[in-house]
């Protein structure tokens, strides 16, 4: 940070959060779309597999809700380019 930078130090780790809210909309936006025209199915798809197979093993798996606010994230990060792995492997393969 220069001398005329009036900001401070801990400025910048709120900066990051609000750069990625325009991405936020958009993805809230076309995960309603997908979901209305059947473009989530393969996350659908995916998550009843692993959850099935995992209670076949006698465990428990993550809940939808949870399944899903990971998927958002894992969007954001792919859209934000800081992750470039796998959507599912980012959802299900933390």
């Amino acid at each position: 940070m220069g001398q005329g930078d009036k900001r401070h130090p801990g400025d910048r780790a709120s900066a990051a959060p609000a750069a990625h809210c325009g991405h936020i909309g958009r993805i809230e936006q076309r995960l309603g779309e997908a979901k209305a025209d059947g473009r989530l199915r393969f996350f659908n798809a995916e998550y009843r597999a692993r959850r099935l197979a995992v209670r076949a093993a006698g465990e428990r798996f993550m809940g939808y809700r949870a399944a899903k606010s990971r998927l958002r994230t894992a969007l954001v990060k792919t859209v934000a380019g800081s992750e470039m792995h796998g959507l599912v492997s980012q959802v299900f393969d933390p």
